[in-house]
């Protein structure tokens, strides 16, 4: 028998994807940076709920289950990468520092005599120009500026990110489960 097991933190990591989505949104400036931080923020929360709301409002099996589970993810530093150099790391500057590796890039492509050009501004930071989604030639891209996922898209970072969480909390569940259904040697 399958006990679907009560975790806040699954409420969080639903919370997570609807963040995520609006990454997918044209926003700019503010609006950008306002979007990425509850990202990070809700991303790190996810672990924090599971730690400090489940583990404390479950009985002492469950308990033993959220601890191993943490302990062993902590030992396993810098594995996994996408928890210890994006969700715990990322959040921290961004807390600490106010400080991101994400930057959110405008592209206008031009032709000119001899081929293109290029011209490219910074709008995560508040400075750059406001475009209308509309704009033709304009293209808005956002992507992780510097540190172990250099390159990659801020969308499919928290996407990753979402999907570690996810795999995390359905093995927590899954053992709950196996002890629920009388098996201790789990």
């Amino acid at each position: 028998m399958f006990i679907n097991y009560p975790l806040k933190a699954l409420q969080v990591l639903d919370d997570c994807r609807i963040a995520a989505e609006m990454l997918l949104e044209n926003r700019q400036n503010a609006e950008y940076r306002v979007i990425w931080i509850s990202n990070l923020t809700l991303l790190r929360t996810v672990g924090h709920v599971l730690c400090k709301v489940d583990r404390k409002n479950s009985e002492i099996e469950v308990q033993k289950v959220i601890d191993t589970k943490w302990e062993k993810l902590i030992k396993l530093k810098p594995e996994p990468q996408i928890f210890h150099l994006f969700i715990a790391e990322e959040r921290n500057n961004l807390l600490k520092e106010y400080r991101s590796s994400s930057e959110k890039i405008l592209s206008q492509r031009s032709k000119i005599k001899d081929g293109e050009l290029i011209v490219s501004f910074n709008i995560s930071d508040g400075i750059g120009t406001i475009i209308p989604n509309n704009y033709n030639g304009v293209t808005i891209s956002s992507s992780i500026k510097n540190g172990y996922f250099k390159g990659r898209t801020d969308y499919s970072i928290v996407k990753e990110a979402i999907q570690f969480w996810d795999e995390y909390l359905f093995e927590i569940v899954m053992h709950i489960n196996l002890l629920k259904n009388g098996y201790k040697n789990s």
